[in-house]
């Protein structure tokens, strides 16, 4: 799973927290930054998006929302990091 997409990247962070189940099942929807509570905002440099809340190793809770941003400037590829315990 390269993740050439937001999407993607969201799956490939629940797939390397070993929250294998939650990957496969997942629809990860870009929260609008009206649906962003602003203090998770300005917590985050990339977009939001939301999952379907799951147990997370890495985080070390439920987790629901995730920051996706460019890996760099001109790259193609994304990063996706928890936003811990956002449920």
């Amino acid at each position: 799973m390269i993740p050439f997409s937001p999407k993607n990247a969201v799956r490939l962070r629940m797939v390397e927290d070993l929250s294998l189940k939650s990957a496969i099942v997942a629809n990860p929807t870009r929260l609008t930054v009206k649906g962003t509570p602003a203090v998770i905002r300005k917590e985050t440099a990339g977009d939001i998006y939301s999952v379907k809340p799951f147990e997370s190793y890495l985080a070390g809770g439920d987790v629901s929302m995730l920051s996706v941003s460019k890996m760099s400037r001109n790259s193609p590829f994304y990063k996706a990091t928890y936003i811990a315990n956002a449920v």
